[in-house]
């Protein structure tokens, strides 16, 4: 990569719908509330103008990356999808919330759980998003990049490039509308700014 700086700027999606809040939605391509966020959201992105712009192919992050359309290269890159969450998809998080803690692997290295499901989706994600983090850093995508996502695909992100274990980075709470810039240099990452 490159010596210069450079900036990614990392957004989760605006609010979605009622009907689809403190809800695992996952692959459920779900449009956004009318609470004005992106207009927030566009206000901000009006100031730091980026060179390219990757968005999920799913409503809710393009609705919000749509400020974005029209005065820079938009793409669309299916590897920044939210996760499907399979049987947990449309559980409320109430309900469901306590499953998962029950049945979360431990990320240590042991055979058994390498065996889990919960652990092959993490090592899948933990690829997919290496993959995508290939693309983004692309010198062509200049020096200021828009990248517009789901919660975990942002905390997975951020967890490759920090070199964290994902297991701290889902103590971070990423609201809707979220922004975290990450400035590089030198391939040393630092986060700027998370509101």
């Amino acid at each position: 990569m490159s010596r210069q700086l450079r900036a990614f700027y990392l957004m989760r999606h605006a609010e979605v719908e009622a009907t689809y809040r403190q809800t695992f939605g996952g692959r459920i391509d779900m449009e956004l509330s009318k609470r004005g966020q992106v207009r927030l959201l566009a206000d901000f992105l009006q100031r730091c103008p980026f060179d390219s712009c990757f968005s999920s192919p799913m409503k809710r992050a393009v609705q919000t990356a749509a400020p974005c359309r029209g005065w820079t290269k938009s793409v669309l890159l299916s590897g920044l999808r939210e996760v499907d969450f399979g049987r947990l998809g449309w559980s409320s998080l109430g309900r469901s919330a306590g499953k998962i803690r029950k049945k979360r692997p431990r990320l240590a290295s042991s055979s058994r759980s390498q065996r889990h499901p919960q652990s092959r989706i993490h090592r899948t994600l933990r690829a997919r998003i290496q993959e995508i983090w290939n693309i983004l850093r692309h010198p062509e995508n200049g020096s200021r990049i828009g990248v517009f996502g789901h919660g975990v695909v942002i905390r997975t992100l951020l967890a490759l490039l920090l070199q964290m274990p994902a297991r701290q980075m889902a103590a971070f709470e990423f609201c809707y509308a979220s922004v975290i810039i990450l400035r590089i240099r030198e391939n040393r990452p630092e986060v700027q700014l998370s509101n």
